[in-house]
């Protein structure tokens, strides 16, 4: 028997083997043309206590927008965070600190050219205790980090993408849950 991942087609895996799996893709969402955001449900469970949110080929209608990750049973001004980016092909960067934000936790600073790609870590989300959230980001126009925290005590299942002004056109998000 194969060790996974190499796995062989018909073969019959146990559950030590599938337990060596420590990342499992859980949702793939496609987002829609010129939608003002979009929501990803039934992501997060008892099951992982951490995910990983992929983000790629998005485009927003607005450049320099900020794009936010609001979780769906947060409530209040409970966001708190950084972002730092800089402009490619410039030296010019920026840092921005998100204070009581209620919007959600700031991910990315829009390219309404291009295509933008967002990668981050979600911990806790499930769990009734502060969530965790820190990522990267590339576009077109900006590429940055991000950490913050969501400080709402809240168990949550999903969560919505928006951006501050446009819209959202095309691209896909991929939820994975993931051991820690």
């Amino acid at each position: 028997m194969a060790t996974p991942p190499d796995f062989v087609a018909g073969s019959v895996l146990t559950a030590a083997q599938m337990n060596q799996i420590a990342m499992w893709e859980i949702k793939s969402d496609t987002i829609g043309t010129a939608v003002a955001s979009v929501t990803v449900t039934n992501a997060f469970s008892t099951i992982y206590q951490s995910y990983k949110i992929v983000i790629s080929g998005v485009s927003f209608s607005s450049l320099g927008a900020a794009v936010y990750l609001k979780l769906n049973n947060s409530t209040g001004s409970t966001y708190y965070g950084n972002i730092s980016y800089n402009i490619p092909g410039s030296t010019a960067s920026a840092v921005s600190a998100q204070n009581g934000g209620n919007l959600g936790f700031f991910i990315n600073t829009a390219s309404h050219v291009g295509f933008n790609d967002m990668e981050m870590v979600i911990a806790n989300p499930f769990t009734v205790t502060t969530t965790n959230c820190y990522g990267l980001y590339a576009n077109r126009s900006y590429n940055g980090a991000f950490g913050t925290h969501d400080s709402n005590a809240a168990s949550n299942t999903g969560f919505t993408i928006s951006p501050a002004a446009g819209t959202i056109t095309g691209g896909t998000i991929r939820v994975y849950g993931y051991r820690d």
